[in-house]
This record gives structure tokens, C-alpha cells and sequence, in this order.
């Protein structure tokens, strides 16, 4: 990397961790429920599912399967302190990226949670959608959230790895993201996540491991489908990078 990508990358990092940072600080109230910590085993489970993209050495888990249930199950903080904690844990001890990468998809997950959590409140959701009578039929907000949640983490990717290569946002989007099997790999992941929470909600978190083949399943599909795309494709001229 020269050293004009390197002070870019580290630049589009730095403003990340800050802005993960002042969303999280404003997102807590009080200390954070004891449940965080099952959601960031949970989320960690999902971090391990990891695989290669062609673009920059980036990487992309089944993490968001869990981190969007703890979206919809969690506060805003508490759910924002869960994926990213996992994110971290998970890239330093097990994928073993730099740590500049690990802190930067740490705070883009964070970010990501905190962008699905406000499209929630918006839709005129909260976390209690779930527990409540006739939820099924509330799935605007959730699809809001969804949405707003994929953007921002495939967004961020997109942006640190334009940096880091030189190329433009678009071109690592449509190299790391564009293949036709992605919104399908990633409704079915977020769709996954909601299962997760509605089951949790209803059934209670005994039933969550439950979840764990088919989402193995979708890493599998999801995988075979970027390696299979042309190797010309993935040529640079992108929870991650």
C-alpha cells in the first residue's frame, strides 16, 4: 500500500471509530443488561462463519444474522456494544487482521447497528415489537432496519477499501458485492436474524443454536457463489474489509 492509500485508509478509520464512538455514547442509558453478553457469544458464533472476497484481502462473515437480532432484541447501545465487541474479539484472535482493519469493522458494525436501530424507531417499532401481540404484521419497520442496516456496512466496506486501493466506492461495491447472489445471500442472513429474535422472543434463547445449520447452509451458498464468479472480476484498477 503507498503511502498516500495508507493515510487515507487510516483517515476514513479514524473518523469510523469517532463516529462509532459519539453514537455509542449517546445511545447508552445507564450500566448494560446482562443479556449482552449472550448476544455477543451469539454474535461471535456468527463472526466465525467467515470467508474471502476477491477485492483487498476483504472478508465477510454470517454475523449480521445475529448482530440484527440483537438490533431487534436489545437497546441501541447494548446491541451496538454486542456485535462490535464480537466483530473485535473474533478478528483479532481468530482471522487475525490487522488491528487497524478489526477496529474500523468493529465501529462500521456499530455504526451499522445504531443506522437499523433509528430506521426501527422511525417505522414506529421499538425493541417490544417482538414480544407482542400481531407483530408478524409489523414487518415495515423491520425491513426498514434491514435495509438501513445493509447500506451502511456494505457502504463502509466499499469506502475504506476505495481508499485503500484506489479505486472508486462504486467499483469495490460492485467487485466485493455485485455478484447476483448477494441480496439474495444477505435477505436470507437477515431474514435468519429475525427469526432468531422472534424465536427468542416467543420461545426463548434455548431455541437460537437451532439457527446455526441454516445459516451455515446460506455461508456455504454465499461463498460458492463469489468463487465462482470470474477470477477478472474480483481485479482491482472490497462483519468486511
Amino acid at each position: 500500500m503507498s503511502r498516500d492509500a495508507r493515510i487515507r485508509t487510516h483517515v476514513v478509520v479514524a473518523v469510523t471509530v469517532l463516529l462509532a464512538a459519539l453514537g455509542l455514547a449517546g445511545s447508552m442509558k445507564g450500566v448494560p443488561p446482562a443479556g449482552v453478553v449472550f448476544w455477543c457469544v451469539a454474535c461471535l458464533a456468527g463472526e466465525l462463519l467467515w470467508f474471502r472476497l476477491p477485492l483487498d484481502r476483504a472478508t465477510v462473515s454470517m454475523g449480521a444474522c445475529f448482530n440484527f437480532a440483537a438490533l431487534l432484541v436489545l437497546d441501541r447501545g447494548p446491541a451496538m456494544i454486542a456485535a462490535a465487541s464480537s466483530v473485535l474479539l473474533a478478528e483479532l484472535l481468530v482471522v487475525r487482521k490487522p488491528p487497524v482493519r478489526a477496529f474500523f469493522n468493529a465501529a462500521q458494525t456499530a455504526l451499522s447497528i445504531a443506522a437499523g436501530s433509528m430506521a426501527l424507531h422511525a417505522g414506529g417499532a421499538g425493541r417490544g415489537i417482538l414480544g407482542t401481540p400481531g407483530s408478524e404484521a409489523r414487518l415495515l419497520p423491520v425491513l426498514l432496519a434491514a435495509v438501513c442496516y445493509y447500506v451502511v456496512n456494505r457502504g463502509a466496506v466499499s469506502i475504506v477499501i476505495a481508499a485503500s486501493q484506489g479505486v472508486s466506492p462504486a467499483h469495490a461495491w460492485r467487485v466485493n458485492f455485485g455478484s447476483r447472489f448477494e441480496i439474495l445471500a444477505s435477505g436470507t442472513v437477515l431474514a435468519l436474524g429475525y427469526g432468531v429474535a422472534m424465536a427468542g422472543a416467543r420461545l426463548g434463547i434455548a431455541v437460537i443454536p437451532w439457527f446455526v445449520l441454516p445459516l451455515m447452509i446460506a455461508r456455504e451458498g454465499y461463498r460458492r457463489s463469489v468463487d465462482s464468479r470470474p477470477a477478472s472480476e474480483g481485479v482491482a484498477s472490497g462483519q468486511a474489509a
